[in-house]
């Protein structure tokens, strides 16, 4: 089953208090299909909705009711997976002023449902509480009021386990009330990146250059790691001693793996390119294009390519890159241990070999 993904949903809103001005509410996030940045003009629509009736209190065109998904269309461009709109926002095709009501309600969320354009219409789950400050909406004198962050989905602690010896298994407190976004761990190092762009590290490896901001993707490498920026670049720190972060000059990258000496990069073309060690073939990449998704193994690649098949290079000894009949159509997601390979298939069940 094809899966939409909201990699991001950091909202912020400006409520204009007074009748004659127009109310806004400004959106930004961030949509992934299979895992991967949208890129393109998408396909949004959406609604305020009451948090525990479901009724709807605003939508895009007027149309929804009871929660329901509205008819009209809202078209916007998408950046690697970056999109903004203003509610609220008449002068947008499509969209309908915000009514002078709409945050006098306890529990007001935002709906969105979202279309690449080939699979239809999906909602993006959970809905995001709007939570007004206090006197917001009382202060009707102050032209702009700046409402809080609309909540992301309820935060749940990383959970950590195995050895210890570097404290890779104790997760720092940070995370504790942070919202996460994804993790990565090889070696004896932890990553997390952080919604807000930021990533965080503990157990072994190098420290988090001071400056990485704007993050959307991290993999972690053995010693080294790799983390990928809205604008298509790597940031790469660590050990460089195969040429495994040697980044520069990359600003097309839509996707990082890492392996224990080798980065692997989905570039947005679907092409593939591979630094680091070579000792087991790992940087003699494919040389079609199609790649919609990597992963790295110790010393081997995975990619999936059209069609969903897999593509897999570089070591073999536990036969971790001999890709099964069952693995050369109708994958949807892949993965790769150190001396193993998966892969998920679009009925559900799972090929492993190595």
């Amino acid at each position: 089953m094809t899966r939409l993904l909201p990699l991001l949903l950091v909202l912020a809103a400006q409520l204009t208090a007074r009748a004659e001005v127009p109310r806004l509410l400004h959106h930004q996030g961030r949509m992934a299909v299979e895992g991967l940045p949208f890129d393109g003009t998408g396909q949004f629509k959406f609604a305020l909705v009451d948090g525990g009736s479901g009724i709807s209190y605003w939508s895009n065109d007027g149309s929804s009711s009871a929660g329901s998904q509205p008819a009209g269309i809202i078209s916007l461009p998408v950046t690697r997976g970056l999109y903004s709109v203003q509610l609220g926002d008449a002068s947008v095709a499509g969209m309908t002023a915000l009514p002078a009501d709409v945050f006098t309600h306890s529990d007001v969320r935002l709906r969105v449902w979202f279309n690449d354009g080939s699979r239809g219409f999906q909602m993006i789950t959970p809905d995001q509480r709007l939570v007004a400050a206090p006197y917001a909406l009382v202060a009707a004198q102050v032209e702009q009021v700046l409402l809080k962050d609309i909540q992301a989905p309820p935060v749940l602690p990383v959970v950590a386990w195995g050895k210890n010896f570097q404290g890779q298994a104790t997760v720092p407190p940070v995370l504790s009330g942070a919202n996460t976004a994804a993790i990565s761990a090889r070696g004896n190092t932890s990553l997390a990146l952080l919604k807000n762009g930021s990533v965080v590290r503990w157990g072994g490896g190098a420290a988090v250059p001071g400056d990485l901001g704007g993050v959307t993707a991290i993999a972690a490498g053995v010693n080294y790691a790799l983390a990928l920026r809205s604008n298509g670049t790597i940031s790469a720190w660590g050990d460089n001693s195969y040429g495994q972060s040697t980044t520069a000059g990359i600003a097309d990258a839509s996707a990082i793996a890492a392996g224990e000496k080798h980065s692997l990069i989905l570039r947005a073309d679907g092409t593939l390119t591979v630094l680091g060690d070579n000792t087991f073939g790992q940087t003699a990449v494919p040389p079609q294009s199609g790649f919609t998704a990597i992963a790295a193994g110790y010393d081997h690649c995975l990619a999936l390519g059209p069609g969903g098949a897999v593509s897999a290079w570089g070591r073999n000894d536990s036969g971790q890159a001999s890709v099964p009949p069952a693995a050369t159509a109708d994958v949807v997601a892949i993965a790769a241990g150190a001396y193993h390979s998966l892969a998920l298939k679009s009925d559900g069940s799972v090929v492993a070999w190595g």
